[in-house]
Formats: structure tokens, sequence, C-alpha cells
């Protein structure tokens, strides 16, 4: 029986799921008959029941098979990182097996600088200059880069499978390209595993499938499809659910549906205001015809209603958001907010550690990457900031921003309930919480020597835990309790973190 907190949430989650699905209409890209042909082909492939799963159960599958196809959806960081972690496992599980990747993010025709690249023979920005990855391919480069760095780390195979057809039926005939590297590839190397990372649509029964080799086995992965997300009356907490769809074909679910939408409104939407052309010194996060702070404005004003917060609607954009800040604009807000050198030292270690740094009470953010679940995460300090206005001095000590990054976990979770849960490990101070209120300073020292990751660990841990509890109890006192932390201390924070859980901290 669902709490009626998880009933709030997933009522919000639909609000802000019909928020996106509306964003993505205006999509011309995704308006073609030949994309909407394969998109029907793909609901059409999905079944309609399926069985509670384990990553364990799908690596068995995995291994029993010589093809695994996992469906990408481009623009959704946990799409790639979903796969990621699939790779690992497998890797883990059979570390003999001999491995290749097949990326849809590659051409096939740029196979030499491929490996010349995994052969650590090639810098970075050569490659991506190389194989004209911006102009070819165009999503973000940061989210596939983990696997190709894995995959060069463990000396795993990687192989383009993509080709450039601008002529109709070009998406019949990628598939039918693709699905001839991988034939010959399944012919001469039988005893290997190939895990394939290519666009769900192609995932389709009559589509990538179809030009396969019947006599080879694979298995289908799709991942965060809405259907099954939105099936359970209850929202889920895990950070991630396998299914079983049919005997080798599964769905993988991490992340909130809205999110999936969300990432590709904001990708067209930003990529709808340039030429598609690249000059060597264009960098997209830095042109200003795209307005990011939308972006974080609409997650703020969802969270401060669906919290009842009553910050004024004017108060939510005074806030200053630098997309890769080149190094005027990081001179620029030195001088005006006044930061020694080390201070903008520790800021660009953080941005690069954290993906962001966030400097209270001024509510500037340094931003690596945009992200959705960034944005939120920056929402909630922000948030704690409007309603911490009697304390601002307080807030840059260890306690502050302790509190503030429980607040920033919290807006996260609420946006992205599959949002992982931080480990406890090394978080003694757990045992007797009064310590960090008896020795604050000596804790803010050690906290700075570590660029403030003692406090975010921490504040994490709390915040996650703090919504674990609150999400499974009554609605009522799930948003006056939110309320309480965004508008309390770190005591009104400890109260509401589980007795039974601070005996568990190691």
């Amino acid at each position: 029986m669902p709490s009626s907190a998880l009933h709030k949430l997933q009522s919000f989650h639909q609000e802000l799921y019909r928020h996106a699905i509306q964003a993505t209409q205006h999509i011309t890209s995704m308006n073609t008959a030949e994309i909407a042909a394969y998109s029907r082909n793909f609901q059409a492939s999905l079944p309609s029941t399926y069985l509670a799963s384990s990553i364990d159960q799908l690596a068995t599958r995995m291994t029993a098979a010589q093809i695994t196809l996992f469906g990408d959806f481009h623009t959704l960081r946990q799409s790639q990182r979903g796969f990621l972690r699939i790779l690992r496992h497998i890797r883990n599980r059979e570390p003999q097996r001999p491995l290749m990747v097949a990326l849809e993010i590659f051409n096939a025709e740029d196979q030499p600088v491929i490996d010349e690249f995994l052969a650590g023979r090639l810098p970075e920005d050569k490659f991506l200059k190389c194989i004209d990855y911006h102009n070819k391919w165009g999503f973000p480069w940061e989210n596939y880069q983990p696997i190709v760095a894995f995959c060069a780390e463990q000396r795993i195979r990687v192989c383009g499978i993509n080709s450039q057809f601008d002529t109709p039926n070009r998406l019949t005939r990628r598939d039918a390209f693709a699905a001839r590297i991988l034939n010959e590839w399944a012919a001469n190397n039988p005893q290997h595993l190939c895990l394939c990372l290519i666009g769900e649509y192609h995932l389709a029964d009559q589509h990538l499938l179809a030009h396969l080799n019947p006599a080879i086995k694979s298995v289908r992965v799709v991942n965060n499809i809405d259907e099954y997300a939105f099936s359970s009356k209850e929202l889920p907490l895990d950070s991630t659910d396998y299914l079983q769809l049919a005997q080798d074909f599964f769905c993988v679910l991490n992340t909130a549906p809205w999110i999936k939408w969300q990432s590709l409104a904001m990708w067209e939407e930003f990529h709808a205001s340039w030429d598609g052309t690249h000059g060597d010194d264009f960098d997209l996060y830095t042109e200003h015809q795209y307005d990011f702070d939308y972006q974080l404005l609409h997650i703020l004003k969802a969270l401060n209603q669906f919290m009842g917060l009553n910050v004024n609607t004017t108060d939510l954009s005074h806030f200053d958001l630098y997309i890769k800040p080149d190094k005027a604009t990081r001179s620029y807000i030195k001088a005006k907010l006044k930061l020694t050198r080390a201070e903008l030292s520790a800021a660009e270690r953080r941005c690069e550690m954290d993906g962001f740094a966030y400097f209270s009470p001024s509510g500037t953010v340094l931003l690596r990457e945009p992200s959705i679940n960034r944005f939120a995460e920056i929402a909630g300090f922000y948030l704690y900031d409007m309603l911490q206005s009697r304390r601002r001095d307080a807030r840059l000590n260890f306690m502050g921003r302790i509190e503030r990054q429980v607040c920033g976990t919290l807006a996260a979770s609420i946006m992205n309930p599959r949002r992982p849960r931080v480990s406890a490990e090394g978080l003694d101070l757990l045992r007797q919480p009064e310590r960090i209120l008896e020795d604050l300073a000596r804790y803010n020292e050690k906290d700075r020597q570590q660029d403030f990751g003692l406090s975010r660990h921490l504040g994490e841990y709390l915040g996650s835990e703090i919504f674990q509890r609150l999400a499974l109890g009554e609605g009522h006192r799930f948003e006056e309790n939110l309320r309480r932390v965004f508008k309390g201390n770190l005591l009104t924070m400890l109260e509401l973190f589980p007795l039974d859980q601070r005996s568990q901290v190691a």
C-alpha cells in the first residue's frame, strides 16, 4: 500500500511529465514521417507485461548470448550510465571473456582513428576533431566519454557502427549497415561477447533485429520506458529497477520519466539556436543564445509550489548561472564576489569534482555541464538560501554547508526519487552527532582541507536518508517536515534522521 507521501510525489511527477511531454511537441526533428513510423514500431514491440528482475539475471542472459543491444536515449545521461554499469558488471563477472563494444556514436569509416585514440596515441580534443564528432553525432561527449575511457582502461575493443545516410529510408539503411558489421564480427568471433549501444528506436522487431543473422543469439535492453515506469501505483525509491519483458528482452529503469523528455526538450531547443556547424573556437555551452536559466527557474518554481515554501516568485530568479565559464568570466566572478585566488581555485576544483560550484549567499553557480539532476540540487541550495536570510553569516561554516547540502539532496531526490543513495562509509560523526556542534571549528578546517568534501558527503547522506524516511510517511507530514528542514537548522535535520541508522554508520 503506497504511503500518502508517495502518492503526492507521484501526482507531482505526473504533472512534471505532462509539462516535459508538451515541451517536446514542437521538436520538428521528431516529427518526420520516418521517425514517427520508427517510434510506432518501437512502441508496438514492447510487451504489455513484465516480471521483476535483477542485474544478475540480466547478466546471465547476456553471457549466454553473443550480442546485447542496449537502447540509447541520446540526451539522457542516465541512459549511458546504465549501459556503463552493465558493461562493468559483465567485465567483473567474466574478466577473461573477450568483449567488444559497438557504438552508434562513431562512424565505421573512422575506425582507424578510434583505434589510435584507444591505444593512447591521440589526445581527446584532436580525436574528436578528427572524427568530426560534434557534427556527425553532436550529443554530449561528456555522457559517452566514461564508456570509451573504461574500454581503453580495460583494453576492450570499440567498434563504430554508424554511417552517414542523407537519402530516403536512411534509418533502415543505417540498421542494415550496423547489422552487417555485427554479423561479420559474430561470425569471426564466436566466443566473444558484444555490447552494442544504439538508439532505442532501432530495437523494434522489424528494425535492426530484422537484419541480424537469426543464428546469432541476442538480448535486447531498453531503458526508462514511460509505460513501465508509471505502471506501478507506488513511486519507486530504488535507484534502479530491472524488468524482464520476455526471455531475452529486458528494461532498465534508473531515472524519473519526466527527466528523460525534459533532457530531449532542453537539448533540442538549445540546438535550434545554432546553425549546426562548429568553428574551432565555438563552445555550445558558452553561447548565450539558449537560456539555461529557464530550466533552473522551472525547477525552482515546481519545488517551491510542491513544498509550500511560499518564496516570492520574483525572488526565485535572483541567481547567476555560468556554464563552463572561460578565463575572463572566472576573473569577473572573482572580482564580483570578492574572492581570493585560493577561494576561486577551490570552487574550480569543486566544479570539476561535483559538476558545479555554488557560492552562498549570492546564488552564483559555476556549472561544468548542464544537467537536470544538477539543476535540481542547485535549486535546493538556492531555496535554502532564500529561507535562511536571517542567518546569512552562519551559512559559510561547516554546519551551514551540511544544512545546504541536505536541502540540495532533498530537492534532487524530490525531482528524481531514483537518485542513488549515498553510502555512510567514513561518516563516524553520526555515531555522536553532538560532536559536530561541540568541535565545529576543527571540522570546519578539516572540511576546507578536503575541498568541502566532508560536508558534502555528510549532507548527501543525511539528505538521502531523511528523504527515504519522509517519503514513506503521511503526505501532510511529508510536506510539513520538508519545510522544517529548509527553514530549520542541523539540529532539526538530525531529529528527522532515523535513530536506528546512526548505529549502522561506520
